[in-house]
């Protein structure tokens, strides 16, 4: 719950204040160097020939000014070390009121003639841009609102900064593959995410260091507390506080007699180069109103570390002595770094290096905000689909008659399921009430209530029902209701190769007969799903008779289309059992890129040259995202008595030469899909069975969902490790939880487990407490491995429990 709610805080504060920062990072990456530019643009105003005649001495350049200025009130005299270097003067010009929140103005000045070189190039547009970067060109400059804005801003960096660390929290912190790498091959949202959090991991440093010391700008209180912090005492009041002070106290009893006027900075000038023996970088000179005032110089020694390492001294304006001396170098390290906040901001208290590091954060900030951004409108895509669907589920449509259809579908690949929305598509668009729901959902109480009840019903394994109605099977089909209001038909689905072709529908149909309901038809059954035309044609007369709309168009299969198979390689040389390859399909459009984990690529395969088997469809768990940009297949190859390859496995794996064109089409397996809430996952596979449950690691992997536990199991130890490297990431950067793989022709001499229904039955209380934490069980793989799967699972959690686990969407199979 609190990790939801500081995603949820991220994502809100991201999405808003991130415009923001992305305007504060652009600015801060403009000025990062903006004295070096300067100089660069116009050596001519920052420097001049240096010449024989030593500069002016303060009070000279400023009398030279005053003359080519009248009125105008200087505040600041800088003054370069190196020959050449122009003096600066800040001051206010003249007519200027005294409550304007306008920037002082600056101009440099020739420092042997005091003549008035003008600003130098650029400086207006980097003053223009430094502003833009601290109040965002608000009216009330510092005192208005930008400050404040700006100051949130830097807050909400902060937060990301510690949000952003503890979201992605990895499960083994000491490995620092899992905080600093990610997959560049990836695609579409899990590249997103990859950048996002990976280069937010490398740039987090620069961040803390740009949002603890911009607060210290936008706030009093941060500034305060932080002094307090680094020094034991509050920070020296500004300027504009003291300047308002002083009018406070001015004229009243007891307050300093000012006498007007400026004193003379030569003396103070002098006596600051005989404290430093006439070698500084530069010095700024604060220019006192009061005569009698102290004098206060700044200065920067030569090969001073930045351009804050400010050594201050207070000096007397006749005689030229120190009143106080405070050489940067002598302060502890909490004051330097509160004197230097600027330097610290900028990352120059850290020299060249660190200067670079905020730069870059700095030029990296619109990078999260439009990742956000892509992630949050990928993220709301999904929910506005996953909307709609709930929306035409529940829509309550009516007819003149006002007899409600009911479609209950019991579905485990899905085909089911989409068969009943198209039933009841057809059905509202003839003007009749269709209400879709599943057959799990239906108790003996709603069955009786129901007029007409259309039942599409697959059949699974050796004549079972799909996982999800076996709790409506034992509970209600043990015996027979008393149904006799009720109107059916039943559309079965199944596969004539197997000896319980259509079992469960033929016993749903009988059952419903028992009861006393009345067939509005015969028992309709469906050989190989989708592909059964003949079959789905009578289905639709069936509806035509209820009312639907006539059939615009067949429910054959979607058409499929040329897939390019772009790569493929043998993952287990050596291994016993048969070869396993990872083959990689394009599609020629990258709009067909749209799936979700757990569905289905059904190819159609061919023969190769010579071999006269017909072309025919095979299924195949996807293994990869849309993100990445491919279908991923996990496929064994198959060796048929006779020496050849499978139809399927043998063109895909060996035959096909890689760019030719493989006809594909994905399924949606709904029943497989992730949960539709976070919940924590158990997922079970062996073999090839790994492909389903690692697209749903790469779903939980983008969505940062967590926990996960995944059992493996395969033959060898050696050979058999499919995705080894992804695997131990997920395990340490914490979406795997943990990771349990089992091999069975592991050595005969070594006790432990051996197949993956042996890791549940030696952790039996490790599962119940999975389940009572409100897992979710997933299961891919081969028939013999599922069906041991679920005795265990059944031994341990009792069957029926099982059985309502699989009512509720939370225990999933994916068989074959």
């Amino acid at each position: 719950m609190l990790k939801e709610l500081i995603r949820q805080v991220h994502w809100a504060l991201g999405l808003t204040l991130g415009l923001v920062l992305t305007v504060m990072g652009v600015t801060g990456t403009i000025t990062a160097f903006d004295d070096e530019i300067l100089r660069a643009l116009d050596r001519g105003v920052i420097q001049v020939a240096p010449r024989q005649a030593p500069p002016l001495s303060p009070d000279a350049l400023l009398a030279r000014f005053a003359a080519q200025r009248p009125g105008a009130k200087p505040t600041l005299l800088t003054l370069q070390g190196e020959p050449g270097g122009s003096a600066r003067v800040t001051f206010v010009p003249a007519g200027r009121s005294k409550d304007s929140t306008a920037p002082p103005e600056k101009l440099y000045l020739d420092p042997y003639d005091g003549r008035v070189l003008g600003q130098a190039r650029g400086e207006a547009f980097f003053a223009r841009i430094l502003l833009l970067h601290r109040v965002l060109l608000l009216p009330g400059g510092s005192e208005g609102p930008g400050r404040q804005v700006t100051g949130a801003a830097a807050l909400a960096l902060l937060f990301f900064v510690i949000s952003g660390i503890y979201l992605r929290w990895p499960r083994s912190p000491a490995r620092w593959r899992a905080w600093l790498t990610f997959d560049p091959r990836q695609r579409g949202r899990a590249l997103w995410r990859g950048l996002h959090v990976t280069v937010g991991t490398w740039v987090a440093l620069a961040y803390l260091l740009s949002a603890v010391s911009g607060l210290s700008f936008s706030y009093d209180w941060w500034r305060d507390g932080l002094s307090r912090l680094l020094t034991g005492q509050a920070p020296p009041a500004k300027a504009a506080e003291l300047t308002k002070a002083a009018r406070k106290t001015s004229g009243k009893d007891g307050a300093a007699v000012k006498k007007p006027g400026r004193p003379s900075l030569d003396r103070a000038w002098a006596g600051m180069k005989a404290i430093n023996g006439g070698r500084f970088d530069s010095a700024i000179v604060t220019i006192p109103k009061d005569a009698k005032a102290t004098v206060r110089i700044r200065y920067l020694d030569l090969g001073a570390p930045h351009n804050r390492a400010f050594n201050e001294l207070q000096l007397d304006p006749t005689t030229g002595t120190a009143r106080k001396v405070a050489r940067f170098d002598d302060l502890p390290l909490g004051r330097k770094l509160m004197q230097a906040m600027v330097a610290v901001h900028r990352g120059a208290f850290f020299g060249l290096p660190g200067r670079i590091l905020v730069m870059t954060g700095a030029a990296l900030l619109p990078g999260f905000f439009i990742t956000g951004w892509l992630l949050y409108l990928d993220r709301r895509r999904g929910g506005r689909a996953a909307r709609v669907l709930a929306k035409a589920a529940k829509r309550p449509a009516r007819s003149a008659g006002g007899e409600e259809i009911l479609v209950a579908f019991a579905s485990q690949t899905g085909t089911a399921e989409q068969l009943a929305w198209r039933t009841a598509a057809a059905l509202v668009e003839g003007g009749r009430v269709a209400r879709v729901t599943s057959l799990a959902s239906l108790d003996a109480d709603a069955l009786a209530r129901a007029d007409l009840l259309l039942v599409v019903a697959a059949t699974y394994g050796e004549g079972e029902p799909p996982d999800a109605a076996r709790a409506f099977a034992r509970k209600l089909m043990d015996r027979p209701l008393d149904l006799p209001r009720l109107r059916y038909a039943v559309l079965a689905l199944g596969d004539s190769a197997h000896a319980d072709f259509c079992a469960f529908g033929r016993r749903l149909d009988a059952w419903l007969r028992a009861s006393g309901s009345q067939a509005v038809c015969d028992l309709t059954v469906v050989d190989g799903g989708e592909r059964d035309a003949l079959a789905l044609a009578r289905w639709r007369e069936v509806l035509t008779a209820l009312g639907a709309a006539a059939p615009a168009e067949t429910w054959s299969a979607d058409h499929h289309e040329p897939w390019v198979l772009t790569a493929r390689e043998h993952l287990n040389p050596g291994s016993p059992g048969g070869e396993t390859w990872r083959v990689v399909l394009t599609p020629p459009d990258p709009a067909r890129l749209v799936w979700t984990a757990g569905d289905i690529a059904e190819v159609v395969a061919r023969a190769p040259d010579g071999d006269d088997r017909s072309p025919a469809p095979r299924d195949y768990s996807i293994a990869s995202l849309p993100s990445e940009g491919h279908v991923e297949l996990l496929v064994r190859q198959s060796v048929l008595p006779d020496g050849r390859l499978g139809l399927a496995s043998g063109w895909l794996t060996r035959h096909a030469p890689l760019g030719s064109s493989v006809p594909m089409r994905l399924r949606a397996n709904t029943n497989f899909h992730p949960p539709r809430q976070a919940r924590p996952m158990i997922l079970i596979g062996a073999g090839t069975g790994l492909a389903g449950l690692r697209g749903h690691l790469a779903h939980r992997a983008e969505r940062s969902l967590t926990p996960t536990w995944l059992i493996f199991g395969e033959r060898s130890p050696r050979a058999d490790r499919y995705y080894a490297d992804a695997l131990e990431a997920w395990l340490a950067s914490g979406v795997l939880r943990r990771l349990d793989r089992v091999f069975s022709r592991e050595d005969q001499r070594r006790e432990g487990p051996r197949y993956v229904q042996d890791i549940l039955t030696r952790n039996p209380d490790v599962v119940r407490q999975w389940v009572d934490d409100d897992a979710a069980i997933f299961v891919c793989g081969g028939l013999a491995m599922a069906a041991a799967v679920d005795r265990v699972l059944a031994s341990i959690l009792g069957r029926e429990r099982l059985d309502d686990l699989a009512a509720a969407g939370r225990y999933r199979r994916d068989i074959y």
